[in-house]
């Protein structure tokens, strides 16, 4: 009857330090979990600020030449008519761009957090093939090799599709350039993405994740700046980083961090 007892409770203490150890864990999880959504929390707060003066800037272009016009009709004074009409229909375009990325940024957040096993390279291939055909006189090096591992499809495309581009739309060298390859790391899958471009300055190096933020402000880019934005969002979510690397006048290397160990927030 003893050693029936102290079996017995043997087996409690065990049970109540298994239990003890998974609410721990589970604790441990729930403060992640507190923690990543406080700081998208944030980020959507500071989105919500920048996406409402970006999305007014071309409207208010929009009414000031429209006033502009309609003056001139009145007073019968066609002058300087074409020229406003022009600025009016490129700042409806670019207020059609900024909608359209201001649904990719928010769509990101309903992509189900679904992990596969990936073939990189041929994931990669798959991904810019379009992009190789919108940039006829770019180049995209796929330099990535027999690489294998778990990650989340739709994010990690979102992601290859607007790094690439990022290094092709904003790049005004003869032959616009973006090599992709990967590095396995101890804990991580490293895939860096360099193009041939003329940098990031120092002035906007910290900034070039803020939404609607235009590298070095090239006038010529036709994006809305939120490229990169949504490929950080992209990366938080599934557990992984995504920074620059390095910066020069050659170009600029951008590099994400894939956790073997994928499990998201």
């Amino acid at each position: 009857m003893a050693i029936f007892l102290f079996w017995l409770v043997f087996l409690i203490v065990l049970i109540v330090e298994i239990q003890e150890q998974k609410l721990k864990k589970l604790k441990t999880r729930l403060f992640l979990v507190k923690k990543s959504l406080k700081v998208q929390n944030h980020e959507l707060q500071m989105f919500g600020l920048a996406a409402t003066h970006s999305l007014k800037t071309p409207l208010f272009i929009i009414n000031s030449f429209l006033t502009k016009m309609e003056n001139n009709i009145a007073n019968g004074n066609l002058h300087n008519n074409d020229y406003y009409l022009q600025l009016v229909k490129e700042s409806n375009r670019l207020s059609e761009k900024y909608s359209n990325d201001l649904m990719s940024y928010l769509s990101v957040y309903n992509i189900a957090n679904q992990f596969e096993l990936i073939d990189l390279k041929s994931f990669v291939e798959a991904s810019v093939d379009l992009q190789k055909i919108s940039y006829k006189n770019s180049e995209i090096i796929n330099n990535v090799g027999g690489v294998f591992f778990v990650s989340n499809p739709a994010l990690l495309e979102i992601i290859l599709q607007n790094m690439v581009d990022n290094g092709l739309k904003y790049n005004v060298s003869p032959k616009p350039q973006v090599r992709i390859y990967a590095e396995s790391g101890e804990k991580s899958l490293s895939v860096f993405f360099k193009d041939n471009g003329i940098g990031i300055s120092s002035a906007y190096a910290g900034k070039i994740f803020d939404p609607f933020n235009r590298i070095n402000q090239i006038e010529t880019a036709s994006g809305s700046g939120l490229g990169l934005t949504i490929s950080k969002l992209a990366a938080f979510k599934m557990n992984a980083s995504l920074e620059l690397h390095h910066s020069s006048n050659g170009g600029s290397v951008f590099k994400l961090d894939l956790p073997y160990e994928n499990k998201p927030f």
